[in-house]
């Protein structure tokens, strides 16, 4: 998110989005009126579609140095081990 996403601009607050009785961010005033919703963000994370082809290309580590990395890490780190 942090290279693909400008919070002033890419971030939507929506209100008024249900939500489940057992959610703790409702206060009591509202479950006592029985209104059981709250707010939802979207982050619209992507590369711009009007200008996606000049956008910076993704980074990558090659692959001798992940197998490196995973080789040195495997033991340590479980999830490596694929």
């Amino acid at each position: 998110m942090a290279t693909r996403w400008d919070p002033k601009t890419q971030t939507d607050i929506l209100d008024g989005y249900w939500t489940g009785h057992i959610d703790p961010t409702l206060t009591p005033e509202k479950r006592a009126a029985g209104d059981i919703t709250n707010s939802r963000m979207v982050i619209y994370a992507v590369r711009p579609y009007h200008w996606k082809e000049r956008f910076p290309k993704v980074n990558r580590v090659d692959r001798d140095t992940a197998a490196k990395v995973r080789a040195k890490w495997a033991d340590k780190l479980g999830f490596l081990k694929r």
